[in-house]
Order: C-alpha cells, then sequence, then structure tokens
C-alpha cells in the first residue's frame, strides 16, 4: 500500500473484494483510502429491503465508528 501512496500522481487505494462484513469493513478502512461493499448489499436485496437498509446501517455504523 505505501508504494501506492508513494506513486507520482499519488493512487488512491480501494478496496472491495471480500468485504463481506461490517467488521471487516472496519479493519480494512484505516488501510485504504474507500471501502467498497457491494455484493452483502445486492444479497440482502434479494431478502427485502428491511433486512438491506439494515445491513447498510451496519455498515455505516462500522465505518463510522472507526473515523
Amino acid at each position: 500500500m505505501r508504494r501506492l501512496h508513494a506513486a507520482d500522481p499519488p493512487l488512491s487505494v480501494v478496496s472491495g473484494i471480500g468485504i463481506s462484513t461490517p467488521a471487516l469493513a472496519a479493519a480494512v478502512a484505516p488501510l485504504v483510502d474507500a471501502v467498497v461493499i457491494g455484493t452483502p448489499v445486492v444479497r440482502a436485496l434479494g431478502h427485502g429491503s428491511e433486512e438491506a437498509g439494515g445491513l447498510v446501517a451496519a455498515f455505516a455504523h462500522a465505518l463510522h465508528a472507526r473515523s
């Protein structure tokens, strides 16, 4: 990661592969510039908007708690 941040011009480092839980997103967040959360939300949408909304809120809370 240091090499990516040291590039000229500096590159943004984004993680999205394997980010399946709010805890994992919170653990990865300090190491990168952005965390992409897609598959868990799409899967939750298949179970209904309430489940997806709760999951998105859990990810947001976990990431906000780390900042």
